[in-house]
């Protein structure tokens, strides 16, 4: 199955996005928006301790301050400690303020159950995004994580003819989103008993425990023939450098710093742009929309947004998906953290690479 550029399809009001499953419960609050005319509207982040993090933060600013949000929406952003506790005092604080709606990226799938429910009580519509709640009581919007890690574990096999050592990123210990990706590519490794997962590592999403879990199974393991991380590559193919030993297939997110370490070292890498760095923007769409009383059918909206780069383009006929070449999305003038794109070409607003870097 091949993937456009983007194949997310955005519509307003009464149409939807792409969307399957359903948590239940159809509890849906028709608000007039207050504060001269605009919706109070939260978003509530668990961590940021990575560049993706830092990145939605900044892309939904920047969204909401472009029409029709700016008009719309009266914006708060708060962060919190990665924490069910810290960040259900920090939306318990939200409730008693009197939210519109609020947007929430999860510490824990089923931790803030209690607090999204006196939410959902108090009237307030609740979103969650990225790393979803597993609650009837709210809407939740992800990218299809069964479908990328599928892709990246064939693309891994492929490459490896069947036969390998890996090295397993898990990721950050209680996202659920960590735990779906590593087993969707574990499921696929099941199937070749030629593939041996030689060790695993907690990424956190972030440089420093990458490399340091890596350079532990360098260490440990004589040979690797591959690394499958939840972030970045640059980190993994520095533990590499250090130790000497040649740079195996790697597969991470679409940070620069991913595109100019292939196009350096000319190594096997599945570059993959999912779970973008819009999504809450695009949360507080689907908020506002329920507000209007236009909520989607569905309450658990899985996006259909992953594209894949890689040098080795070709791997794609044989795995049944377009796979674009990572040169293409270099940028020379960017920092190392930079991600691209952003947001669907159908969202109402949409965001330049100029103001992203200022």
């Amino acid at each position: 199955m091949c993937r456009k550029e983007q194949t997310i399809v955005w519509l307003l009001a009464a149409a939807v996005l792409l969307t399957v499953g359903f948590f239940g419960c159809n509890r849906v609050k028709n608000a007039e928006p207050d504060r001269g005319g605009k919706y109070k509207i939260a978003l509530s982040n668990s961590y940021m301790g990575n560049d993706w993090r830092q990145n939605m933060i900044r892309v939904t600013e920047l969204a909401m301050s472009k029409s029709p949000y700016k008009e719309k929406v009266d914006l708060t952003i708060v962060n919190t400690e990665n924490s069910p506790e810290a960040q259900s005092a920090s939306i318990d604080a939200m409730i008693k303020q009197g939210y519109d709606a609020i947007v929430i990226d999860c510490a824990s799938p089923r931790g803030l159950n209690p607090v999204i429910d006196r939410a959902v009580n108090a009237g307030i519509t609740v979103v969650t995004f990225d790393q979803i709640a597993d609650n009837q009581n709210c809407y939740g919007i992800e990218s299809d994580w069964a479908y990328l890690s599928e892709i990246i574990g064939k693309f891994m096999v492929e490459v490896l003819s069947g036969r390998g050592n890996v090295v397993m990123d898990r990721g950050l210990p209680g996202a659920p989103v960590s735990a779906m990706f590593y087993d969707g590519v574990m499921k696929v490794f099941k199937q070749y008993p030629n593939i041996k997962v030689v060790a695993e590592f907690d990424g956190m999403y972030s440089e420093g425990p990458s490399e340091q879990g890596v350079a532990a199974a360098i260490t440990a393991n004589s040979q690797i023939d591959a690394v499958f991380t939840q972030g970045y590559v640059n980190s993994i193919v520095r533990a590499f450098k250090n130790a000497n030993r040649p740079i195996p297939c790697i597969t991470g997110n679409n940070y620069q710093s991913t595109v100019r370490a292939a196009i350096e070292d000319r190594f096997p890498v599945l570059m993959y742009s999912a779970d973008l760095v819009g999504f809450g923007a695009m949360a507080i769409q689907v908020a506002i929309d329920i507000l209007e009383g236009n909520p989607p059918p569905e309450k658990h909206m899985v996006i259909k947004d992953a594209i894949f780069y890689s040098l080795t383009t070709e791997v794609g006929d044989k795995i049944g998906v377009t796979i674009k070449n990572i040169e293409d999305v270099y940028f020379p003038d960017v920092p190392p953290s930079f991600m691209w794109p952003v947001l669907p070409d159908d969202f109402p607003v949409q965001i330049t690479k100029d103001e992203l870097l200022q």
